[in-house]
């Protein structure tokens, strides 16, 4: 049974390398529970102006969280895996490599037709309760949420199943002090 293992990250704007991670939250789930394991929350202050020292051993915690086995699940996953491995470059913290599902990607696949598919218009139209839009921990929750009744509505038993419709994960990874995203 795969560790699933929700992921957001709220920044101050749209790119890695000039703009900064103001909030970033992980939420371990189970597809078929509602069981939340542990949760790690980072603040503004953690990277602000760049990681603080105290930063670079939460951020190893969060890699050893995620772990070999995990399943990262992210909606708009590339932006936020590549906000992360920014971040990790900074720390120099490496060496990693992240893979991450979709849920923007699969809510596309698997609901046709919707008008937007924005995380806080899917919990709506799938009337997911949440806490807050652009709260890194609401969000993160969300996610889970979302990946559930994803899972659900296509039958996923597994990461191969899933691997079917999404195709392969969002990766990013650095052997020294680099990052790159890749699809």
């Amino acid at each position: 049974m795969e560790r699933w293992i929700a992921l957001d990250l709220e920044t101050t704007g749209l790119s890695p390398t000039r703009h900064e991670i103001r909030e970033l939250a992980v939420v371990p789930f189970g597809i078929d529970d509602d069981h939340t394991e542990h949760v790690l929350c980072f603040t503004p202050a953690d990277f602000h102006p760049s990681p603080r020292p105290a930063t670079r051993s939460r951020l190893v915690e969060l890699l050893r969280a995620i772990g070999d086995n995990a399943v990262l699940v992210a909606h708009n996953a590339a932006f936020d895996l590549a906000f992360l491995a920014e971040a990790l470059r900074r720390a120099r913290v490496s060496p990693f490599v992240l893979r991450a599902y979709c849920t923007l990607r699969l809510a596309r696949a698997l609901l046709p037709g919707l008008p937007r598919y924005d995380l806080a218009a899917l919990r709506e139209a799938l009337h997911l309760k949440g806490g807050q839009p652009h709260v890194a921990l609401a969000d993160a929750r969300a996610v889970a949420a979302l990946f559930k009744v994803l899972a659900e509505r296509a039958a996923f038993a597994d990461e191969e199943a899933i691997r079917a419709l999404h195709g392969p994960p969002v990766r990013v990874g650095a052997r020294c002090a680099s990052a790159s995203t890749r699809r």
